[in-house]
């Protein structure tokens, strides 16, 4: 492998999105041939080893892993809201908000309220927060999608024509290979 290579795998490794033509560019390629380099390089064994072997040193440095995130995902679905209120009704500050609720919490604004007398003076009388919270049903949604539930499986239904049914039947017997 060279070096090149071994710097497009870390900038491909590091990279959430996975644009391979970013990383190619990154690991010094022309941006003309940087899409049909990554895609060479990625067909090669040892360039997907790399990308593994970089994406588990990040892994393991960060404390990221399938259990941790599916955890995450799941403080959001199940928030209880009611976690976000003192007895009284106010709100809890924030440094005493439990974990799985400050998971949830996308935003929080803060405005300051004043009652306006004479020139230049002002008097506060109020605050008003506003909390925004993650996407609740795309977090069920995507522990629905891991759990495998029917409710989240696409199936396609084709009604109509029945000589384009079978054309594409014949397609998918070609593309599977299993066609003459």
């Amino acid at each position: 492998m060279t070096e090149r290579q071994r710097t497009f795998a870390r900038f491909y490794a590091a990279d959430p999105l996975g644009n391979k033509t970013q990383a190619a560019i990154k690991a010094g390629c022309p941006a003309v041939s940087a899409p049909t380099t990554a895609y060479k390089w990625l067909k090669k064994a040892e360039v997907q080893a790399e990308i593994a072997r970089f994406r588990q040193q990040t892994e393991t440095k960060l404390d990221i892993s399938a259990e941790k995130v599916i955890q995450k995902i799941a403080e959001v679905a199940f928030l209880d809201i009611r976690k976000l209120f003192a007895g009284d009704g106010s709100l809890v500050p924030i440094k005493e908000l439990p974990e799985e609720v400050s998971a949830a919490v996308a935003g929080i604004e803060h405005e300051k309220l004043f009652e306006h007398f004479g020139k230049g003076q002002a008097k506060h009388v109020g605050t008003t927060t506003k909390v925004k919270l993650s996407d609740r049903l795309r977090a069920l949604e995507l522990l629905g999608r891991w759990h495998k539930l029917k409710l989240f499986e696409e199936n396609i239904t084709v009604k109509g024509d029945e000589a384009l049914i079978a054309a594409l039947a014949q397609g998918r017997k070609r593309l599977s290979g299993s066609g003459s």
